[in-house]
């Protein structure tokens, strides 16, 4: 009987130990006898700020320990190895006697001792006294490995890496010219490269001019701004180009950098530490000017020669440009007579820009007489950009055959017809009437750009009046309601068939149509007619909610029977809203079925059928709705990731072991009274 009881009691231990959790037991730690802590903050800092370090020395167990030194050694980022101290040695104040169970903390700020580096390693050396404590050196870590062998083992001693961001820029400037006659100008390209480690917002160049602020160079940049719009990523250089002004003496440029870092100091020139500043000299130098013009005329015959009787025009504005960089040195303005001139020049290569006047002037033919360059009676410039050649400057030269010539051409016309296609053949037929209220496009032919918009007339006609000779497209857009457009080019004639469609069936846009001088087309048309077309919409629901809560998320498909297979053909397929609805569009006449895609655990409720069956036209627009259940999932028990239902599985057990426990007691008391 006593076994009995013994393995009733080993039972219950087993079933308890299975469900209470048993605690280790918590070990004592053990201490050094005198251990040092440092840490550093902010706890990341601008390289050009200051760190705040805090020493904390506990004293474990040395009766009256005193460390005669506790020092800051500063270490820079370098290879492996590197031996050498960056900055001073911080002492820090011992001169208390630290008590058994004490702890003093040393506080020294960074201000004007070694400057933050990326990568720095701060190191605490500590030569106790006391006690038998032995003398210690410093040593720092760097990839890892000991820099400073300690002379002896020391009791504790830290080191730590300063979190330090490094904000830099690079500046340069440069001059077109180095050496110019008094009075000239140079032009002036500025980058600003970031060289640091983080972002800068805010960037800026400031340009001084013999020691006096000529321009500030902000966002946006002539070029370079890449990454984030505003902000000079690392790694990114920002270009400008601006101009000198005149130049009377010996000038110097300087360009200093500017910027923001991530916390909000600014990054600027400094004796060359944080941003770089670059200079550029130019010397003016005793040479003889040379002078460059001369004449912009009206090409009456657009032959691009100048021929007697072809007068001058007044007010076009020219641009002296450097014929390297194309930057703009001068500006000038034709006279009364077509004449301009770039006076005291120094001798150089140049370029000359000529701006069209506003309206409809066209550049003539470059070159004409093949003289080139240097011919008197030709154009220089180029029909599309205006730019000359280079014509080089020698000293004391005065070149005055650079000219242009311009004309205004003939105005161009392009029109015609917007149809209702009655009978849907993309041919204009007799009885087919235009349509009103249409809005047509004017598009440039290279890029798609709008240049005119307008709209058809009773009859369904348009208009593009006046229009410059070049290349252009048309695009129709479809009035509101069930339109299509007809089939484009029905009749094999092209854009120039005067009876079929132009538009393209998708995106109403012609193809191209050359107008020359004087053209008058009225060819570019477009059919389209109204479709009889329906739609298929509904919701789904999850059933027995008030109020009905919509389904979103859920796969409806939508089928249309095939006459030519004999089969259904899925049509569509859509994902339901938030709040469960669908809606098929644009459908045409015939049967069709909508079906659901079921998910795991949820149960059809309504339609009883598979799917809905829906023939078009219906006569009504009705809601093809479905309805679905959740069945939620069992309680599992079990291992391997399922949850458990820990008083499930014990409750057995715990009525069985109860039972087993109360049958011992009986059993010794009935025992006990026997005795």
């Amino acid at each position: 009987m006593k076994k009995r009881v013994l393995y009733t009691i080993m039972a219950l231990a087993l079933v308890l130990s299975i469900a209470i959790p048993i605690r280790a037991p918590i070990m004592a730690q053990t201490t050094n006898s005198l251990t040092m802590t440092l840490s550093v903050s902010p706890g990341t800092a601008n390289s050009k700020g200051a760190l705040h370090y805090v020493v904390t020395l506990t004293n474990w167990n040395v009766p009256g320990a005193n460390p005669a030194e506790v020092n800051i050694d500063f270490y820079p980022p370098g290879p492996t190895g590197q031996q050498d101290e960056y900055g001073p040695v911080v002492s820090l104040d011992t001169s208390r006697v630290i008590a058994v169970g004490e702890t003093v903390v040393y506080n020294w700020n960074g201000d004007g001792g070694a400057e933050a580096r990326p990568g720095l390693r701060v190191v605490l050396e500590s030569i106790p006294l006391d006690e038998g404590l032995t003398a210690v050196w410093a040593r720092s870590v760097y990839d890892g490995e000991y820099l400073h062998e300690p002379r002896y083992e020391a009791d504790e001693i830290d080191n730590i890496e300063a979190n330090v961001i490094w904000p830099d820029t690079r500046v340069s400037i440069d001059a077109s010219a180095t050496t110019v006659v008094s009075g000239a100008s140079v032009s002036l390209t500025v980058t600003e490269e970031n060289t640091g480690d983080v972002d800068l917002t805010d960037p800026y160049v400031e340009i001084w001019k013999n020691g006096t602020l000529l321009s500030t160079l902000a966002a946006p940049p002539d070029s370079g701004d890449a990454g984030d719009p505003g902000v000079l990523n690392v790694g990114e250089t920002w270009s400008w180009t601006i101009n000198s002004g005149p130049i009377t003496s010996t000038t110097t440029f300087v360009a200093l950098g500017f910027g923001t870092d991530p916390l909000n100091n600014e990054v600027s020139y400094d004796e060359g530490y944080l941003g770089e500043r670059d200079e550029e000299t130019v010397t003016v130098t005793e040479v003889e000017p040379a002078d460059l013009g001369d004449f912009v005329w009206d090409d009456l015959n657009r032959n691009g020669i100048q021929d007697p009787n072809e007068p001058g025009i007044e007010g076009v504005t020219v641009r002296l440009l450097d014929c390297d960089t194309s930057a703009v040195l001068a500006t000038n303005t034709t006279d009364g007579f077509g004449l301009y001139l770039f006076a005291d020049l120094t001798p150089g290569d140049y370029k000359v820009q000529f701006v069209l006047p506003e309206g409809d002037w066209v550049f003539s033919l470059q070159n004409a007489d093949a003289q080139g360059i240097g011919g008197e009676l030709n154009s220089d410039a180029d029909p599309v950009t205006g730019i000359t050649e280079c014509v080089t400057l020698g000293e004391g030269e005065d070149k005055r055959f650079v000219d242009a010539g311009m004309y205004q051409p003939a105005p161009a016309t392009l029109g015609d017809f917007v149809w209702d296609d009655l009978n849907r053949n993309g041919i204009q037929d007799a009885g087919e009437p235009g349509i009103e209220g249409v809005t047509v496009r004017l598009l440039d032919c290279d890029t798609n750009a709008v240049l005119a918009t307008n709209t058809t007339d009773a009859d369904g006609l348009y208009l593009f009046a006046d229009l410059t000779p070049g290349d252009y497209k048309v695009q129709f857009v479809l009035p509101e309601g069930d339109w299509v457009f007809s089939l484009q080019n029905a009749d094999g004639q092209g854009i120039a068939g005067e009876f079929n469609s132009d538009a393209d069936p998708v995106t109403g846009i012609t193809e191209c149509v050359t107008l020359a001088e004087g053209d008058v087309k009225l060819f570019v048309d477009a059919g389209m007619y109204e479709t009889d077309l329906y739609r298929i919409c509904g919701y789904k629901y999850e059933a027995e909610t008030d109020p009905l809560k919509g389904l979103g998320g859920w796969t409806i498909i939508l089928h249309k029977w095939d006459e030519d297979t004999s089969d259904w053909v899925q049509v569509g397929s859509q994902t339901t809203a938030a709040d469960g609805s669908y809606c098929f569009t644009g459908l045409e006449q015939g049967e069709y079925r909508v079906m659901e895609t079921l998910k795991f655990r949820w149960d059809k409720v309504y339609p009883v059928d598979p799917d809905y069956q829906v023939t078009l036209p219906n006569g009504e627009e009705a809601s093809y709705d479905f309805y679905n259940t959740y069945t939620p999932p069992d309680i599992t028990v079990g291992w391997d990731g399922h949850s458990v239902n820990k008083v499930a599985v014990l409750a057995p057990w715990i009525v069985l072991m109860a039972g087993m426990i109360g049958s011992a007691v009986l059993f010794v008391r009935r025992r006990q009274a026997q005795n």
